[in-house]
């Protein structure tokens, strides 16, 4: 690792400092031949005279000329420096050249001369960026004629090697496209900005800030102010970046390859599943956004139209534990996966919707069996879940009292009015029993039960079975049933 010199430099030192500063920025080969002896030795001696030193022993007069694009006698002022009746190198444009103030964009930048490995010299504008950084958006001129009819002639111009040059150019465009422009680069750089930021589809103050500051979008956003990309390969950069993916959209990346306008998809996406993630009590992340909560979803593959099928038996589950652990359990059976308390996300990750809902129906069903008390069997459950599309109501429903009075006889019970539970469960859910019964020849078998052991009144179990004592259906929907004549 080379040695900092600098380092060893006393602060009162300031013209040998200033000297190796100078060399190592404009004339590293020259600065790669500094070494301990050679520092020893500047040290000793007067400040003045070893800078004068340095630049006449180690850098030459051939370097500063070569370098600097200056005459051989500018070159021996340089190295002799204001003190000694020469000049600095921080006055030598002024002094030299007595250039013209260059107006509009151009005025905000620094002109440099780049001496190229080839030895062909190449004219720049550069302004910093982001400011106050030690990085350019450069400008080149095509030939020092152009630059001399924007600049001036003589224009003040700083030397760079073009391997310095190179670090710290972001990125270059043509001088053209700044050439004339008026206001300042600041405003264009402003404008290019603001475009980006309206492009990106931003318009929070403190998310243009974030994406001011973000290196990723500094360099894309340093190509735009250079002119060297078009619209398209910017909007192309910036979807590859973090700032993008994870703090603007977070989760896009679910939409790339799916759509032609992925911002407007993730849009429609985050619009969709809001109100059921406040109706479900997710927190809102603390600039105001569920932004968190929806990469997780993104991420996981959730589609937003089965997260809102399934939000209303979310929310069921989120306001009553018992039906919370009957959805867990089911989502175990049917998924393998154990459902934690409130990270709905988890059971619908990967999923596709119809497996979702028939977890949902199961639990459903499930759980108003263990409401009523009804000890339904995992096969019924399953036959019921698997043949029917019970809503919750149904399923409510299909658990009567007069049902589950009559199951609460027991197998000796049902077995005196020749029933079984599959019989009530299957008729009551609109299936076939297995025994070969009828639905209406189980009702009546279960009226004729629940008289026996007076259950209830004649008027609840007539509107149960749905006939008179006299063979009428009291029900309209059951007319087309009446026994001819009735």
């Amino acid at each position: 690792m080379a040695t900092d010199w600098l380092s060893l430099i006393p602060k009162d030192k300031k013209n040998l400092r200033s000297a190796l500063e100078l060399m190592r920025d404009l004339f590293p080969e020259a600065y790669a031949k500094v070494n301990q002896g050679l520092i020893d030795r500047s040290l000793a001696k007067d400040d003045d005279q070893a800078r004068d030193d340095l630049f006449k022993y180690v850098v030459g007069s051939k370097a500063i000329q070569d370098v600097l694009g200056v005459d051989e006698a500018t070159a021996e002022k340089l190295i002799l420096g204001k003190d000694d009746g020469g000049i600095n190198f921080s006055d030598m444009q002024d002094e030299v050249t007595k250039a013209s103030k260059p107006q509009g964009v151009l005025a905000g930048g620094q002109t440099i001369q780049v001496m190229g490995k080839d030895g062909t010299l190449r004219y720049y504008q550069v302004y910093q960026f982001p400011p106050g950084s030690d990085s350019w958006v450069s400008y080149q001129f095509n030939s020092e004629a152009q630059a001399e009819a924007a600049l001036g002639k003589g224009f003040a111009r700083t030397s760079f090697t073009e391997d310095r040059f190179d670090q710290k150019a972001l990125a270059q465009g043509q001088a053209e496209e700044v050439l004339g422009l008026g206001g300042s680069f600041q405003g264009l750089m402003d404008d290019i900005a603001r475009d980006t930021a309206i492009r990106a589809g931003i318009r929070d103050p403190g998310l243009i800030g974030k994406m001011l500051s973000n290196k990723e979008m500094q360099n894309i956003m340093a190509q735009a102010i250079a002119g060297e990309w078009t619209p398209e390969q910017i909007l192309a950069e910036q979807r590859r970046t973090k700032f993008w993916t994870e703090t603007l959209y977070p989760g896009i990346s679910a939409f790339y390859g799916k759509s032609t306008e992925p911002e407007k998809a993730w849009g429609n996406y985050v619009g969709n599943i809001t109100p059921a993630l406040i109706d479900l009590g997710y927190k809102k992340d603390t600039d105001g956004t569920f932004n968190s909560h929806i990469k997780k979803m993104l991420d996981a593959g959730i589609d937003d139209q089965v997260f809102l099928e399934n939000a209303p038996i979310f929310a069921q589950a989120a306001q009553n534990k018992d039906f919370f652990e009957v959805l867990r359990a089911r989502s175990v059976k049917e998924l393998g996966k154990d459902l934690k308390f409130g990270d709905w996300f988890s059971l619908l990750k990967g999923e596709a919707a119809p497996d979702i809902q028939q977890v949902a129906e199961g639990a459903v069903v499930a759980y108003q069996a263990q409401q009523a008390g009804y000890g339904l069997d995992e096969k019924m459950l399953q036959r019921l879940i698997d043949e029917r599309d019970l809503s919750e109501a149904e399923a409510r429903n299909l658990f009567s009292d007069v049902n589950q009075a009559v199951l609460a006889l027991g197998e000796p019970g049902l077995k005196r009015g020749a029933l079984t539970r599959d019989d009530i469960v299957s008729a009551a859910a609109g299936l076939a029993p297995s025994s070969g019964l009828t639905a209406d020849e189980v009702r009546l078998k279960v009226a004729k039960l629940a008289r026996e052991n007076a259950l209830f009144d004649e008027e609840k179990i007539n509107f149960y079975v749905g006939y008179t004592p006299a063979g009428t259906p009291t029900r309209p929907g059951l007319a087309p049933l009446a026994p001819e004549g009735a």
